[in-house]
């Protein structure tokens, strides 16, 4: 593989274990380094030996556009700098999740993507942690028959958060497919007013609908049952899914496996956020430079996947709001989930 020139925009915590992944892959170079915060910019830039320091991300482009930029900035700030760096001709760029906190946020990036040919992947790197990859192609390979059934259960503080995560796993283990309706519910107006701004409902329940026909139960919400033996809103994340010959389930940390009709014993295996969150960060991040060296080999997490998950939870507020079911692929506006929020805010008197 080629060597590539990075830079990492945003110097915080994510920016600094992004940081120390680069350092495990050698062919990719921490070049340049941009934050607004500039004690930070320096403490970060001492640590890791990058001289190239911008508290502006107009000049680190002017200056040393790199081959690869990384987007580690606040959920506010993170689709201005990844427009900016695919119109300066940066071949690929990550961004954490979420990638946008509105519908048009996120149709800018996909815009900007096509318009330049900048290759953007979003931050869901279970996709590269090993028990994913089995549980996934278990059921691929038909370990529990058609699937019929799914519920997706987490425990997280607004559904841009760990949600995100939920819905990017949900689409992977269905193989990339697009949901047909969404149906859902929402509460929790201060969500919105989240100290770290993702800028969402607190809770939502959802009905979604994908061919076949497949249904699957959303449960996003600090009331409901989730994972057991989990204390932080990260680690709850739980799929049980049912099929025409059995049952398959994933939990972030209790295992996974399944049970077909006829079975003695369930098959499966551990899971373990702890043990493959490093090593699932350095596959996502040597991913980015095997898809510039040939972009027909798709990353697993590329804006394209990301944008399907997006959308759809976009499409679980606009159904909040009005009631309705959501058609998969009909437009939200900005203004519906304002006026969500207004509806949720009002609703709690």
């Amino acid at each position: 593989m080629a060597k590539y020139d990075c830079a990492i925009i945003g110097c915080g915590a994510r920016g600094t274990h992004q940081a120390e992944m680069l350092q495990r892959i050698p062919e990719m170079e921490l070049a340049a380094l941009c934050d607004i915060d500039s004690d930070k910019l320096q403490e970060f830039g001492k640590r890791f030996g990058v001289t190239a320091r911008y508290t502006d991300v107009d000049a680190m482009l002017a200056d040393q556009p790199p081959d690869i930029a990384y987007i580690m900035t606040h959920p506010t700030v993170r689709v201005e700098p990844a427009v900016k760096c695919a119109q300066a001709g940066v071949k690929a760029l990550t961004m954490e999740k979420p990638m946008a906190l509105r519908p048009s946020e996120g149709e800018a990036l996909a815009a900007a993507s096509a318009e330049t040919g900048c290759l953007m992947a979003v931050n869901h790197q279970r996709r590269y942690m090993p028990h994913w990859q089995e549980f996934r192609q278990s059921l691929a390979d038909g370990c529990i028959g058609e699937i019929k059934f799914i519920r997706a259960a987490t425990f997280s503080r607004t559904l841009l958060e760990m949600g995100g995560h939920m819905m990017d796993l949900l689409l992977m283990i269905l193989q990339e497919a697009d949901p047909m309706a969404v149906w859902a519910t929402s509460a929790g107006a201060e969500g919105f007013q989240s100290p770290i701004e993702h800028y969402a409902p607190r809770q939502t329940l959802a009905r979604i609908l994908f061919p076949g026909p497949l249904e699957v139960l959303w449960v996003h919400s600090q009331d409901g049952v989730n994972t057991l033996g989990e204390s932080t809103c990260y680690m709850h994340l739980e799929f049980n899914v049912w099929g025409t010959e059995g049952y398959a389930w994933h939990t972030q940390n209790e295992g996974w496996g399944y049970q077909r009709r006829g079975m003695a014993e369930p098959v499966g295996g551990p899971t373990s956020w702890w043990d493959d969150n490093e090593q699932a960060q350095v596959e996502f991040t040597r991913a980015v430079g095997k898809w510039i060296e040939d972009p027909a080999a798709e990353h697993e997490c590329s804006l394209e996947h990301s944008m399907r998950g997006f959308r759809t939870l976009m499409g679980m507020c606009k159904s909040s709001l009005t009631g309705q079911p959501w058609e998969y692929g009909t437009p939200v506006a900005d203004q519906d989930i304002d006026a969500l929020q207004a509806l949720l805010e009002q609703r709690e008197g």
